[in-house]
């Protein structure tokens, strides 16, 4: 397993990127603004995304990575997050009015993401990696 730190910071500056690794070559985990040093050939390969929480730091360039993608893409983007951080996307970004809502875009029936609610404790197997879901303990 490889993984590729693209920002750790909390805030942005000169070289400092917000919070996101991508693991492999096709999970990142948060999206911060380290997203945006990734090609376009790098992000198409993404497949699944699991974010911490609901935070701009790191979530900030996840509608700008869908969008730079999108027409590219021949599946949805799978989103991983618990319910509270789903809800607050689904409210307060992807909602047509800040962003457009690409569960439902280009069609209901072939998004261009999917939102897939996680819950503590449980372990997913994603391309073949054991991925536990802990509690962020952050404010």
């Amino acid at each position: 397993m490889k993984v590729r730190v693209l920002g750790c910071s909390g805030a942005i500056a000169k070289d400092c990127r917000t919070t996101s690794f991508l693991i492999d070559h096709d999970v990142l985990v948060d999206a911060g603004t380290g997203v945006g040093d990734l090609t376009l050939d790098e992000m198409k390969d993404i497949t699944h995304v699991l974010l911490t929480h609901s935070h701009l730091d790191h979530v900030a360039a996840l509608p700008l990575m869908i969008d730079a993608i999108a027409f590219q893409l021949t599946k949805p983007v799978q989103i991983h997050a618990l319910p509270g951080t789903i809800a607050a996307l689904k409210a307060h970004i992807f909602n047509n009015v800040i962003w457009p809502d690409f569960s439902r875009i280009p069609t209901p029936q072939a998004p261009f993401v999917s939102f897939h609610e996680l819950q503590v404790g449980q372990t997913l197997d994603i391309s073949g990696k054991q991925i536990e879901v802990l509690p962020a303990v952050h404010t």
